[in-house]
């Protein structure tokens, strides 16, 4: 008797637990936002999302050697476009480009990260995880170089992928330049990845 009345109160509250746990969630919605997120695609400041058109990722994927599919970074690649070319700040004439201030303006408007300093701070910065290995890099990561005698780490630009990589030289254009090319193989010194 105990033995019955106890196997009808656990099918009893297994039943209700089975039924509470079947009917719609109000309080779990998937949104764009949620989507998005998930997709790693990031709203501009003015919250609207960016995206790239097929003919702008067939020019990058023609000037990076790779597919049209592989281009799928559109906040990216829309910031390398609006600033590729660019010696001065596209939204302030009076501001010069180049690697600092590109890299910054980059990472802000892409990652929502803040970087510091100048590129020997970064390399210190304990937010980013340093590396030598050029096979390892990720699209976004950072890396460093020594174009001067003075400073073992001198300048910083963002890999896209295939080799290349966004940044800009003092006084001359924003662009992309190829880490194979010997100047730029030769005077690399580490690269870095920010820590999620």
């Amino acid at each position: 008797m105990i033995n019955d009345l106890l196997k009808k109160t656990f099918l009893v509250g297994f039943t209700l637990i089975l039924v509470s746990s079947c009917r719609s969630k109000n309080d779990f919605v998937i949104t764009d936002d949620y989507v998005d997120k998930e997709l790693g695609i990031k709203p501009g400041k003015d919250g609207k999302q960016v995206t790239l058109t097929e003919t702008e990722k067939k020019y990058f994927a023609l000037k990076l050697e790779v597919m049209p599919s592989e281009i799928n970074n559109d906040r990216l690649y829309s910031f390398v476009k609006r600033w590729e070319g660019q010696t001065h700040n596209p939204d302030d004439k009076k501001k010069s480009v180049n690697d600092v201030y590109v890299t910054k303006q980059l990472y802000s408007f892409v990652y929502n990260k803040k970087l510091s300093g100048l590129p020997a701070d970064m390399v210190t910065d304990k937010k980013i995880e340093l590396f030598k290995a050029t096979e390892n890099l990720k699209e976004g990561d950072l890396l460093f170089f020594r174009l001067n005698d003075d400073d073992i780490i001198s300048h910083v630009g963002v890999y896209l992928k295939n080799n290349r990589f966004f940044s800009a030289i003092q006084g001359d254009d924003a662009e992309i330049f190829n880490l194979k090319k010997e100047y730029w193989k030769n005077n690399f010194v580490t690269a870095g990845r920010y820590k999620q």
